[in-house]
Parts: C-alpha cells; sequence; structure tokens
C-alpha cells in the first residue's frame, strides 16, 4: 500500500488534530502507511492514541513579527509566521524538504500548511489540501480580505506583495516557475473542504474544491449523556478562557431545559456553581456524537468541527466567537438560516437569544433541508480515501 504524509504547520485548537485523526484512521484501516508532521504534539495522544501511525514534530516558525494591528488576510498571518524574510523562510523551506527527502512520501496532505506546499512544489508527489475552508484559497486568485469590517483591500494586496516576493526566489531555486499570488500554492491533485458550501465564507469564489463533509470521527473515550430525558435538549461545547463564559452558562441555565456542557479544563469552582440536575458539564473531552443527534440546539464558539457536525445532524446553532474565523463561519451559518451569532455578554439577553432560537419554526426547518441534502452521501473519510487512492492508481498506471 501507499506511504502517505499529512503536514499541519498553522492554526490552532482541536479541529486540525480532529480532522487528521479521522483521516489517519480511514486509510490505516485500508492498510495505507502515515506519517502525520504535526504542529502541536502535545495532545495528540487525545486523537491517535489508537492508531498504528508515526508522529514527527512540524517545522515551525516562534517569532510573531512586530506588527500589532489584526490580521487582514493569510498572507498577513504568514508575514508573522518567518514569512516576514527570504531567509526565515528558506530555513523552514529546507526543514520541510529535509522531512520530505527522509520519508520518501507517496502523497502529500496539506492542512494549513503553506511552507509545507512551497517546499513540495518541486516534486512529482501527489499532493492533495484538506481543510476547514479558512486556510485553502483558490488558485490565481487573491487573499480574500478575512476582515471587511475593518480592512481595507490595500492591506491584503500589500501583504500578499510582500509574502509572494519571498517565496518567488525559494520557487525559482528549485528551477519552479514564480508565484502570481499565495494560492498557486493550492495547484494540488484534489482539494477537499471538510465542511458544507452554507458553512464556507469562500463559498461564493471557490474553485477546484471539493465539499465532502466532516471527515473527523467521534473522540475516542466517554460518551456524553444527558442529565435527564425531560424537556428540550441544549448541547454546548465551550472554552474555559472565553470571557463571557459564567454569562452563557447562567443564561443556559435560566432557560431551564435540559442541557449538557462540554468544556474542558473548566475549573472545578465554576462547574460546582452551575451543575445541576438539570444541567450537566463535563470538564473534559468525550464522545458526542449521540447526544447531538438528539439535542434541539447546539451552542459552540463557531469553530468548524463542532459547527458543521451540528448541520449534519439537523440541530440550529447559537455562535460565540472567540475570534475571526468562528466569526466568519458563524457569519455565514447565520446568513445561510442555520443558526445565530449571540451575544454572551449578558446572561439575560443570552437567554432570551436561546428561547427564541428554541421555539423558532424556520431556523429548525432550514437546519433539517440542509442536513437532507447531505444525508445519504458517503462518509466525508471515505470521499477522501477514495479519490486519492483513484489519484496514487492512475499514477501507478503511467509511471
Amino acid at each position: 500500500m501507499s506511504k502517505l504524509v499529512f503536514c499541519w504547520e498553522l492554526g490552532g485548537e482541536l479541529g486540525h488534530l480532529a480532522t487528521l485523526s479521522g483521516l489517519a484512521r480511514e486509510f490505516v484501516k485500508q492498510g495505507h502507511e502515515v506519517t502525520l508532521i504535526l504542529k502541536d504534539l502535545v495532545r495528540v495522544p487525545l486523537f491517535f492514541a489508537d492508531i498504528p501511525v508515526i508522529m514527527l514534530q512540524a517545522p515551525v516558525w516562534h517569532a510573531k513579527g512586530k506588527s500589532s494591528r489584526p490580521s487582514s488576510c493569510i498572507s498577513d498571518i504568514l508575514l508573522k509566521r518567518g514569512y516576514d524574510s527570504v531567509e526565515g523562510l528558506a530555513t523552514l523551506v529546507s526543514a520541510w524538504q529535509t522531512l520530505f527527502r527522509y520519508i520518501q512520501p507517496d502523497a502529500l496532505f496539506f492542512d494549513f500548511a503553506p511552507t509545507a506546499m512551497l517546499a513540495a512544489r518541486s516534486l512529482s508527489t501527489p499532493k492533495f489540501a484538506v481543510g476547514a475552508g479558512f486556510s485553502e484559497l483558490s488558485p490565481g486568485q487573491p487573499n480574500p480580505n478575512i476582515r471587511p469590517e475593518s480592512a481595507d483591500y490595500s492591506q491584503v494586496y500589500e501583504a500578499e506583495s510582500k509574502v509572494v516576493a519571498n517565496m518567488n526566489p525559494l520557487a525559482q531555486a528549485m528551477g519552479m516557475e514564480p508565484l502570481s499570488f499565495l494560492s498557486d500554492l493550492f495547484q494540488v491533485d484534489a482539494a477537499f473542504i471538510v465542511s458544507y458550501p452554507e458553512l464556507d465564507f469562500q463559498a461564493a469564489h471557490r474553485q477546484h474544491a471539493q465539499y465532502c463533509g466532516p471527515v473527523a470521527g467521534d473522540f475516542p473515550g466517554e460518551t456524553a449523556e444527558w442529565p435527564q430525558e425531560t424537556g428540550k435538549k441544549v448541547i454546548a461545547y465551550l472554552k474555559p478562557f472565553y470571557q463571557h463564559l459564567e454569562r452563557v452558562l447562567e443564561g443556559i441555565k435560566r432557560v431551564g431545559e435540559t442541557a449538557l456542557i462540554v468544556c474542558p479544563g473548566i475549573s472545578a469552582d465554576v462547574m460546582a456553581r452551575y451543575q445541576s440536575e438539570t444541567l450537566r458539564i463535563y470538564p473534559y473531552p468525550v464522545a458526542l456524537n449521540q447526544a447531538l443527534n438528539e439535542a434541539d440546539l447546539s451552542i459552540c464558539h463557531g469553530g468548524m468541527g463542532m459547527l458543521s457536525k451540528s448541520v449534519k445532524a439537523g440541530v440550529p446553532v447559537a455562535c460565540l466567537p472567540t475570534q475571526q474565523e468562528q466569526f466568519l463561519n458563524s457569519r455565514s451559518a447565520s446568513e445561510s438560516g442555520l443558526g445565530v451569532l449571540l451575544d454572551g455578554g449578558d446572561a439575560a439577553t443570552f437567554a432570551d437569544g436561546l428561547r427564541s432560537l428554541l421555539t423558532s419554526e424556520a431556523i429548525p426547518a432550514q437546519v433539517r433541508n440542509c442536513a437532507n441534502r447531505y444525508s445519504g452521501r458517503l462518509r466525508g473519510a471515505e470521499v477522501v480515501r477514495q479519490q486519492v487512492e483513484a489519484v496514487l492508481a492512475e499514477r501507478g498506471r503511467k509511471s
């Protein structure tokens, strides 16, 4: 079978690991050898403890650069991650190339791994992009503005011009044509968006990519259980660092319905203040799929993992974004009629927003219609595997 390498370089949270573990599990099950080159190895045991894969640390740039203003586009992010100089970028590219020479992969997968993509540009190895849509660009198109409310396009153009100018000496040193846009890195054999177009802020301009739906499996641990079976059911996945966490918990409590909350790392004091016979809090990750399928309402920060799984289950979503990618996801969900953006700063107002969603007829109907539209399809991980195997088989016939 084939030797596959999955690369993750940038981005935080658990979504990248969840996606890659779902894909790794699918390919390993079919006899492929999987190596993962990951930005963060600390939380790997949560997702890969039971999968026979090889783990390596990804080359990463720890300095954040000098800019204090919020990033206007993907290129702006890269300028804080080694792309502000040819010398810094060359070091990262060389490290990735060394790994690829050592492993000799049959296929490469990139999840928010632009430097790995640049390093592999001269390789004939089949290449695949995979991700939630935020960092996956359409070849030949300029960077989208990820802060249209505060950044004008001149900032985006300036950032991308700097990044491309620093990439091109390295591309030319590999004997490759210079890049016109950062998105030219995405000239791959196939690109997979592990979500739905209704949740993708780039959907209107998306080209040459396939929406395969969520590929992350359920968390391989304890299964979440409802505290009781009566009333409407509200499920929430929250971050312990969220500034309005206690106000949101108070709002959920005021609604008075059955609630199941997952908040890994929540303090014992906060947990004790809000947990009750009708409101259960898990302070660690748990398997959520079964409970999500039984829920009437989902609350999350707008991470694509929980957002897309909620839509797949036909459950309306209340979004509380903590950063820009989550805001863009949440706005897309709201504009598609699949949920709402709520402000968690006031418990009473938040509770009113939840009650409105729980009594709404239009939004639940829209979410069910969306879920039905994609039901009956192959699992996302299976879609990816079948298409990758087809590309590898075709390459094998030509060689």
